[in-house]
C-alpha cells in the first residue's frame, strides 16, 4: 500500500511540474511578445502547446504573435484550435 502511495504521489509531482514549466513558457512568451519580439514569444509559446497542448490561451496568443509577424495564414491556424479548445 505504501508503495502505490508513493508512486502515485510521484507521478502527480510530476505532473504538477510539467504545467510549471508549461505556464514558465507560456509567461516568457507573454514577455516577449510585450517587448515586440515576436519571434521569440512564438517559440517559448511552441514550447508551452508542446508542454500542455490543451491549453487555448497559449495558441491564442501565438497566433497574436504571428499576426505581429504578418503570418496570417499560421495565426489563422492557431486561432481555430484556440475555438476548438475553447
Amino acid at each position: 500500500m505504501t508503495r502505490v502511495y508513493i508512486t502515485v504521489t510521484l507521478v502527480l509531482i510530476l505532473i504538477s511540474a510539467h504545467a510549471q514549466d508549461a505556464k514558465g513558457y507560456y509567461d516568457k512568451g507573454i514577455e516577449m511578445a510585450r517587448q515586440g519580439k515576436a519571434e521569440d514569444a512564438i517559440h517559448f509559446f511552441d514550447m508551452s502547446i508542446v508542454m500542455k497542448p490543451d491549453e487555448y490561451v497559449a495558441w491564442y496568443n501565438r497566433g497574436i504573435a504571428k499576426m505581429m509577424l504578418h503570418r496570417y495564414e499560421e495565426a489563422l491556424t492557431d486561432f481555430d484550435q484556440t475555438i476548438v479548445l475553447s
